[in-house]
């Protein structure tokens, strides 16, 4: 989809447009599913493993590419 609006002098038909809205869509979702993941449900997980002693799981990247 990028590579055909990006290699073209004439604007996005309606349906590109239409499925880029859709994939940002999906996009924002999943990231919202990501932090809530990292954010609330590996604290948890987290404290699960320090109480038998384990150590914790870390997540890796900064996520600045958002």
């Amino acid at each position: 989809l990028h590579g055909y609006i990006g290699g073209s002098d004439h604007r996005p038909t309606d349906q590109h447009l239409e499925v880029l809205a859709l994939y940002e869509q999906e996009l924002t979702d999943t990231r919202e599913m990501l932090d809530q993941l990292v954010g609330d449900e590996l604290a948890a997980f987290n404290e699960h493993l320090s109480g038998a002693g384990l150590a914790p799981v870390l997540p890796t990247g900064s996520g600045e590419s958002r």
